[in-house]
């Protein structure tokens, strides 16, 4: 009878092991298709960059025309229906209509993946809780610190070369370099602000893995007082 309880119990813990590390991917993934999403998103930043970028000075456009043709390519992206890729004042190459389209794909599928994992990520954690499983929460933030630390270094030292290697892996063509002439929208989009962009996503999965080690840290402490009175 003894053995058999033994078993049992060795067999719940294995199954809870393994559930946590299929959760602890899960959740990984799910809070770093969040902070891209969010990034790309994110207005603020490129407003901010018109300016101290001097956008309007280097590409020969006004401030307003800038947002304009900037927030139609946030709101493209966000179209879920076949749309044909027009920006209001900016002509477009054939190419770099492609480009923008196999954009909006990548980007529609990570939202389609954050919707999933917002799911599965979100009954996970309330499993793991539930069965005081707390390590998933220490799991999750060494995974989320893991990534920026791989991308930092690369993105330092060399952005440019990163950047180019980064278009390669994700695209099947080169339609992603674009010559001025023909797609004047690479002017208002300049090598600066996508590294700003990388560095605030590096720095927002940062703060969330500093976050869950401190909740982790906090559950444990407190077990730990509990367990002495």
């Amino acid at each position: 009878m003894l053995f058999f309880n033994k078993g049992r119990v060795d067999l719940e813990t294995s199954k809870m092991n393994l559930f946590a590390k299929i959760m602890k991917s899960t959740i990984g993934l799910w809070l770093i298709s969040l902070v891209i999403l969010f990034v790309f998103f994110f207005k603020p930043l490129y407003y901010f960059d018109i300016r101290y970028l001097n956008i309007p000075q280097e590409s020969g456009y006004s401030e307003h025309i800038i947002k304009k043709n900037y927030n139609y390519i946030l709101d493209y992206n966000l179209n879920f229906k076949d749309s044909n890729f027009d920006l209001p004042d900016i002509k477009s190459s054939t190419n770099g209509k492609i480009h923008f389209a196999d954009v909006r794909n990548l980007v529609q599928l990570l939202i389609k993946i954050a919707i999933l994992f917002t799911v599965t990520s979100i009954i996970g954690i309330f499993y793991c809780i539930k069965h005081k499983y707390y390590k998933i929460f220490l799991e999750a933030a060494l995974q989320l610190i893991f990534l920026p630390a791989i991308l930092a270094l690369p993105f330092a030292v060399d952005f440019t070369s990163s950047f180019v290697i980064f278009h390669k892996i994700l695209f099947r063509n080169d339609h992603w370099s674009f010559d001025a002439s023909l797609d004047p929208v690479i002017n208002i989009l300049p090598e600066a602000f996508f590294f700003h962009s990388g560095a605030l996503i590096i720095f927002l999965l940062f703060i969330l893995s500093s976050l869950f080690f401190v909740f982790y840290a906090k559950i444990k402490r407190t077990n730990f007082t509990k367990s002495i009175k």
